[in-house]
């Protein structure tokens, strides 16, 4: 594809995987319909799938446990960093968890409205160097 630079690959009928779990799944298509898709899939599998968009186009599944804040978490289990003295940033669906789990979490002024939400803080967008205006703040150098 010429979006994600990976081989295409026709593989049939979805049903002849049924009882292994894939990696990820990944349905390419206009944003209108993967935004109708998400809904519809999100209702269907529930719990037992993590339904995200991580482009406009993109609608991808994935084990329920395979997201960006739970990636978080185990790296900083590892690193015996406190969550506390963490803090993410994020602009995109795919990026809920994380900023959730994170002590202090972050959204850009671009980010989608859910994730400003539950963001602690929106910064500027990133179009107009939100971040690095953030990060500068943060250093004690605005």
């Amino acid at each position: 594809h010429s979006q994600t630079g990976s081989e295409m690959n026709v593989i049939g009928d979805l049903r002849q995987f049924d009882g292994r779990e894939p990696t990820k799944l990944i349905l390419i298509d206009t944003p209108e319909l993967t935004d109708r898709l998400q809904i519809e899939m999100q209702s269907q599998f529930g719990e037992t799938a993590y339904v995200t968009k991580t482009n406009i186009e993109y609608l991808e599944f994935m084990n329920p446990q395979a997201n960006k804040g739970a990636a978080l978490a185990v790296t900083c289990s590892k690193l015996e960093i406190a969550r506390e003295y963490t803090f993410a940033v994020g602009d995109g669906h795919n990026d809920l968890q994380m900023v959730q789990w994170a002590g202090v979490g972050v959204a850009m002024g671009n980010a989608r409205e859910e994730l400003k939400l539950v963001a602690n803080r929106v910064i500027g967008h990133y179009n107009e160097d939100g971040l690095a205006i953030y990060l500068e703040e943060l250093a004690g150098n605005s």
